[in-house]
């Protein structure tokens, strides 16, 4: 996951290393470990130790493979799916972010994982199979060594790994059920959002329609590729964005996200023991949102 920052210094230049350190609260030995292995970029471009931030950079930090075992223990309910000695399957609830950042580094779903491995005397890495936004609700997978972590990631980068979501959008798709096969690049006016582009990074979805009424449907998607925001993007594109979305539609009385759930996954088990298949059941304010809109 890629955490991204607009530098306000003024006419000031400021080095990279103590903006890190200082604004966005990295230990030094971290912030130059991450800058060694190449994960910071500037303006979309690799930072060096030496390099000065100027008033408008965008500073992007990867964090996807850190392990965290600094992150401080809380006890806050886990919804687990599925759980055995290589991988741990949670529902996150909405509203929460998977990990912590520099300016939210309590309250989050390895939070409150790290408290769950504690609990039972483990010494497990923390380590994230996938990631879901913030007010993106449904399954997230941890897996428990960094061996499994990286058997798990080749399967997602050669597919083997299923992700399917459920959607309330606004107005119904022609034709009901298909592919979304549009790339998807950054958007130049705002460092945020992503945006169907021909230049951009290939993008592909499948989609079905479950149910359809007042104006609205409930549709269930399958993410064949992996770019940033791209249920949320591509459905967008097609004049139907997801009720809630505020980044790439609009706010919503009837809800307070965006209505995308992270339903279902299949995985093949880290040591060949079959197929995974894991379930999340719907929030309750999905459920209210397609009671109110008589999606069944």
């Amino acid at each position: 996951m890629h955490n991204k920052y607009e530098i306000s210094c003024g006419e000031n230049r400021i080095y990279i290393l103590d903006y890190m350190s200082g604004t966005l609260g990295f230990s030094a030995r971290q912030a130059k470990r991450l800058l060694k292995d190449k994960k910071v970029l500037i303006n979309g471009k690799a930072a060096y130790r030496d390099n000065r931030l100027k008033n408008g950079d965008i500073l992007e930090v990867d964090l996807a493979e850190e392990s965290r075992e600094d992150i401080r223990a809380e006890d806050i309910e886990l919804s687990i799916i599925y759980e055995d000695d290589y991988i741990l399957a949670v529902n996150k609830p909405p509203y929460m972010l998977v990990h912590p950042t520099p300016n939210h580094p309590a309250g989050t779903l390895l939070n409150a994982v790290a408290n769950h491995f504690r609990k039972q005397g483990k010494e497990a890495s923390l380590r994230l199979l996938n990631r879901l936004d913030m007010n993106t609700s449904g399954i997230v997978v941890i897996p428990k060594s960094a061996a499994v972590h990286r058997t798990l990631d080749e399967r997602m980068k050669d597919g083997s790994i299923k992700k399917y979501y459920i959607a309330i959008i606004q107005g119904v798709i022609k034709p009901e059920k298909g592919i979304i096969d549009k790339p998807i690049g950054k958007n130049e006016e705002d460092p945020i959002r992503r945006t169907v582009a021909s230049d951009g990074q290939p993008a592909v979805t499948a989609y079905e329609t479950l149910s359809k009424s007042k104006g609205c449907s409930m549709v269930r998607l399958e993410l064949l590729t992996g770019r940033t925001h791209q249920i949320r993007v591509h459905l967008s594109h097609l004049g139907c964005p997801i009720i809630g979305d505020t980044l790439y539609g609009e706010e919503s009385r009837l809800i307070g996200r965006q209505a995308l759930h992270a339903s279902d996954m299949e995985l093949p088990h880290p040591l060949g023991k079959g197929i995974i298949k894991l379930h999340a059941e719907l929030p309750a304010d999905i459920i209210s949102l397609a009671a109110e809109l008589e999606l069944e």
